[in-house]
């Protein structure tokens, strides 16, 4: 994976230059996966982070979860939301909100999720 992050810093810079913003950045390793779907009300981030371990040419199977610890995402929503829950099998946490001084991002801390994790960020109260 180390190999290929030069490949990705020359393909998120010239999607930058095209003057793409990203809607979510974050300082997440590499190795998550992070998907984003929106609905009328809700914005719904899923965070996969497992160990895959390649057991033949055509089988891939997952082995662990992988713990992430203390980390952020930048959200380019164009509203303020009125609350940003983690989801978790234990149940539901509200998670703190930061508004930089520039006010067309807002900062979701993550304190940590092990494998999976789905964010929601609500529109409405």
């Amino acid at each position: 994976i180390r190999r290929c992050q030069p490949f990705r810093d020359i393909i998120s810079d010239l999607i930058r230059q095209f003057g793409v913003t990203p809607i979510i950045e974050s300082d997440l390793p590499s190795t998550v996966e992070m998907t984003l779907r929106e609905t009328d009300d809700v914005w719904v981030v899923h965070l996969l982070h497992y160990a895959v371990e390649r057991k033949s040419r055509t089988i891939d199977t997952v082995e662990a979860s992988i713990p992430t610890y203390d980390r952020t995402l930048s959200v380019r929503a164009g509203w303020t939301p009125a609350r940003v829950t983690l989801v978790e099998d234990t149940g539901e946490t509200d998670l703190p909100i930061d508004f930089p001084s520039e006010g067309k991002r807002f900062v979701i801390r993550l304190p940590r999720f092990d494998g999976h994790a789905m964010i929601l960020i609500h529109r409405h109260a």
